[in-house]
């Protein structure tokens, strides 16, 4: 360990030469407490996994990989140790964030033979991207051509096809995506394009002309019945926005979580 990363650890708890991944972010450095905050966020359902990565092997761990459990207070950990997948499903997250900041203060590593081992399934994987893409009306072709690097590259394949499809629902017109600081105009003319032939309305007269793309798209949601605003969660600030009836927005967020991605109503992005 360099010296100033042996003191940005000791006197500020923070830790510059590790990375922290999380729904919404990808950073090295990060404080300690930051640990907690993205386990928070999990367990309340804005952040789909945390993840922390040492800047080189810990008792040959490269990884540790929290997802949300079976059960509402439940943890799933994952540790990658010399390349093999060992995971234990049935922490809590007092538990989960205990032994995290474990590996990062004092690099130690809970009960290996607590944990069982565990492999990656790439046809689940491209099972759960398939039906995402038949939800979302993506065309045929390319939603086989994902499959099939999904079935060869399973879950490191995951965030390339994330944004693949993001980027094919955008260039079709089925998604929009906004800057975050996009004017109340560029709000109603996407989500008017995003509704164009179904009957649904929006009235740019009733949003506040300074409130910002949540605010709108409560109110949006609030007069739709039928219909949720949507978005995609892209790691950033900005929006990818989508129209979908109820039972599809329900269809497509419990796909997008089984993917360790969110779709959610877009006031809550």
């Amino acid at each position: 360990m360099r010296l100033y990363h042996w003191i940005q650890a000791k006197m500020f708890s923070t830790y510059e030469d590790w990375c922290l991944k999380c729904s919404s972010m990808n950073r090295h450095g990060f404080h300690i407490v930051g640990i907690e905050n993205e386990l928070k966020s999990m367990r309340d359902g804005t952040n789909m996994f945390v993840e922390i990565c040492p800047p080189q092997a810990v008792e040959g761990c490269t990884s540790m990989k929290a997802i949300s459990g079976a059960a509402a207070d439940q943890v799933a950990l994952t540790l990658e140790i010399g390349g093999k997948k060992h995971r234990r499903t049935d922490l809590s997250y007092d538990a989960a964030a205990r032994i995290m900041k474990d590996f990062v203060r004092k690099g130690m590593l809970p009960d290996v033979e607590a944990y069982e081992p565990t492999e990656d399934d790439p046809k689940a994987i491209a099972d759960a991207v398939t039906a995402l893409a038949n939800i979302l009306r993506v065309d045929a072709a390319y939603t086989k051509q994902l499959r099939k690097k999904l079935q060869a590259k399973g879950s490191t394949g995951i965030d390339a096809a994330w944004e693949g499809l993001c980027k094919k629902l955008v260039r079709s017109g089925r998604a929009a995506a906004l800057d975050w600081k996009s004017e109340r105009e560029d709000f109603v003319a996407a989500v008017q394009s995003l509704t164009a032939g179904t009957g649904l309305a929006v009235d740019g007269d009733m949003l506040g002309e300074t409130d910002g793309i949540s605010v709108w798209s409560k109110d949006v949601n609030a007069h739709w019945h039928d219909h949720v605003l949507a978005a995609m969660d892209m790691n950033n600030e900005d929006y990818v926005l989508l129209v979908l009836t109820r039972a599809d927005f329900a269809r497509a967020s419990e796909y997008a979580r089984v993917l360790l991605h969110r779709i959610a109503r877009a006031e809550e992005m």
